[in-house]
């Protein structure tokens, strides 16, 4: 068993004060202006964030019980994705990198 999927139903008590970096990817996204693409995105702290500050993000993560419970604490938007490293080179244009 994939040990993300053993610890993902703790990741956000152990990481819920963890607010000190939202402002650093904030500005990054206020420079691309998006689409954006976090990659590891888990359970989805960061991209829920950025998604609540009107940005249009997709978390991608390769661990579907991350995934689970990112989709539970905001399921309309941001989009959450699992997907092949191939999967994801493929769908690489359609999101801004900086």
């Amino acid at each position: 068993m994939d040990a993300f999927a053993l610890l993902a139903r703790y990741y956000d008590a152990e990481h819920a004060n963890l607010t000190e970096d939202i402002s650093l990817y904030t500005n990054f996204a206020e420079r691309t202006g998006g689409p954006l693409l976090e990659l590891g995105s888990g359970t989805g702290r960061l991209t829920a964030a950025l998604a609540r500050a009107g940005y249009s993000i997709t978390g991608i993560d390769h661990s579907p019980e991350m995934l689970a419970i990112a989709g539970q604490t905001m399921p309309q938007e941001p989009q959450y994705r699992s997907f092949t490293p191939k999967q994801l080179i493929l769908q690489a244009r359609h999101f801004t990198f900086y």
